[in-house]
């Protein structure tokens, strides 16, 4: 059974929504994402905390970036309420374009 995830998105294709799930483990750099509820990735003990998840999703690039928030106690970014972590944010690329809240992207890639 998974975890809760830290991030969720829901993204709009042209094909129809896609859920992305994303699990980040502050102390151990551990990453799973979920497309759809299918594990694409489950990577245990990274010691890399930051930086970028990319995986393809059919012909759809994906691109999870976690960032740190310098001097910031909390997530000050958040895409979803179910978003959590401190000091970390999480932002979503769909083939390079940022999704914003409410998984609307920002160069209306789904027309």
């Amino acid at each position: 059974m998974p975890n809760e995830p830290t991030a969720r998105w829901i993204v709009p294709l042209h094909d129809g929504n896609r859920v992305v799930e994303f699990e980040h483990g502050t102390a151990s750099g551990k990453r799973v994402v979920r497309v759809n509820g299918k594990t694409i990735i489950n990577r245990e003990w990274m010691f890399r905390l930051v930086g970028d998840e990319e995986f393809m999703y059919g012909d759809t690039k994906f691109t999870i970036r976690v960032d740190p928030i310098p001097g910031t106690p909390a997530v000050i970014r958040s895409y979803s309420s179910q978003q959590h972590g401190v000091g970390i944010k999480y932002i979503l690329y769909v083939n390079g374009s940022e999704v914003l809240e409410k998984g609307m992207l920002s160069d209306h890639l789904t027309q």
